[in-house]
């Protein structure tokens, strides 16, 4: 039996065929009302930054916007305790979600993972120490069929190696890795999750939100940006200069589970229940984030992250 022991978006989320009222609800431009009420729906919104929702890289992210400093997502997640130090506060009312989100009228919208964790925990899942089958290492690019290795700098992540075989650019990988042990070796006949791979480290995501169609068959869609925002009316970007009317905090959020695959019988692998935390008895926090929450294990605790 295959098992989890502890970034290629492939989702598994569901979405029905005909009628979708959540189809291409992504946005692009980011629509701003002065009196900072939700204001997506808005034909002539009081200011619009174009564009603001187009894939773009970290860089340029961090002076697109309106001169309010916000808190990222969590890149290093790793213990902010004294042994590390540093957390940072979220500005004055932009505080994180520290209650189920059910509390604020969220419900999961899609589900999908990535290769390898976008997020760093040192210890857990790490450049320096990080590993899994193939040799590769955080930023190389592998290609769907695991057979070959180029380098970021030979390739962008996505592009063809010849032609036909897609790549991605491979995230942080947890320590587990063990090329002596079956468990992590034993090839798996894949039935449903494609391009994946025994031993290798994944991050699930499970993107939540207020403007989705809860309780309803449109509830879990794909691209998930069109779950996130199928409602119109109820997420608020502020006014375009302050933050009055801001609810992104409150009305969006992604939980992230980061595991290794494991191909093995053991009991101790055998719980199926990721959505509400296969092995939450083992965290060590809860990393509660604007944008969502991480789960880290405690790293001198055996069982998977």
């Amino acid at each position: 039996m295959l098992s989890l022991s502890s970034s290629l978006s492939l989702g598994f989320a569901s979405m029905p065929d005909t009628g979708n009222p959540c189809q291409d609800k992504k946005p692009y431009d980011a629509k701003f009302c002065s009196d900072g009420r939700p204001c997506s729906g808005v034909d002539n919104p009081d200011i619009v930054i174009k564009d603001y929702f187009e894939n773009r890289n970290c860089a340029e992210m961090m002076d697109t916007g309106y001169a309010v400093k916000l808190p990222q997502a969590g890149m290093d997640v790793t213990s902010v305790g004294t042994d590390h130090g540093g957390q940072v506060d979220p500005p004055g009312g932009v505080g994180p979600i520290e209650v189920d989100y059910s509390e604020h009228n969220m419900c999961v919208v899609n589900v999908h993972w990535h290769l390898g964790a976008e997020h760093k925990s040192d210890g857990q899942f790490d450049v320096e120490e990080g590993k899994g089958p193939g040799g590769y290492k955080t930023g190389d690019l592998v290609s769907n069929d695991h057979h070959r290795r180029k380098m970021v700098s030979d390739y962008e992540s996505g592009a063809d190696f010849d032609g036909s075989v897609k790549s991605e650019r491979l995230g942080l990988q947890c320590h587990h890795y063990d090329a002596t042990m079956d468990e992590y070796t034993k090839p798996y006949d894949w039935k449903y999750c494609k391009h994946m791979e025994v031993g290798q480290t994944y991050e699930v995501h499970w993107p939540h939100s207020a403007a989705g169609m809860c309780n309803t068959k449109w509830q879990m869609q794909t691209p998930f940006y069109d779950g996130v925002f199928c409602k119109p009316d109820v997420i608020s970007l502020g006014t375009g200069s302050n933050l009055t009317g801001f609810n992104v905090h409150d009305t969006i959020g992604v939980q992230g589970q980061v595991f290794t695959i494991v191909n093995s019988d053991d009991a101790e692998y055998q719980k199926i229940n990721l959505f509400d935390g296969a092995w939450q008895e083992s965290v060590l926090n809860s990393t509660h984030l604007p944008h969502g929450r991480v789960w880290v294990r405690n790293p001198n605790q055996p069982s998977p992250p």
